[in-house]
């Protein structure tokens, strides 16, 4: 269990910083719900919406981290 979270752990964070890249460079609201923007077939409102679970997953997976490797942080 403890190599899957630690794997969940790992993508989940790499996935969040390319969703957090692709929404940087997304145009502003209005731009980008008037002109129908889309990558890779995601509007905006879909990108946000894998961000926030992307983050949620990521924090889930960093509490089970801590949780199986607590002996350990304590002996650090």
């Amino acid at each position: 269990m403890r190599k899957i979270t630690s794997l969940t752990a790992l993508l989940s964070f790499l996935l969040l910083m390319l969703t957090s890249i692709i929404l940087y460079i997304v145009p502003p609201g209005r731009v980008a719900y008037w002109a129908e923007w889309r990558l890779w077939g995601l509007s905006k409102t879909e990108w946000t919406n894998l961000h926030i679970n992307l983050g949620v997953l990521l924090l889930i997976a960093i509490l089970l981290h801590t949780y199986y490797n607590w002996k350990a942080v304590m002996l650090y």
